[in-house]
């Protein structure tokens, strides 16, 4: 199993939609939005591919800054 995860940060943007399913033929993916259901079609398409996704929303804008979230998602 290949042990290698790309964590694509806002993986709902048109940027994130487009090379999340490249990176998923070779590693693991990791998606992150802060809208779920954005996030839920693109997994779906990587695992109906064969790929190992998993989906994590949240607002990583102020956990990164160390600020608490003001969404609750963390």
């Amino acid at each position: 199993m290949n042990e290698r995860v790309a964590l694509i940060v806002r993986a709902g943007s048109q940027f994130g939609e487009a090379i999340a399913p490249e990176l998923a033929r070779g590693m693991r993916v990791a998606l992150n939005d802060l809208l779920p259901d954005r996030i839920e079609q693109i997994a779906k398409q990587i695992k109906d591919s064969g790929g190992i996704v998993s989906v994590n929303p949240a607002d990583l804008t102020h956990t990164l800054c160390g600020l608490p979230s003001p969404s609750g998602l963390i």
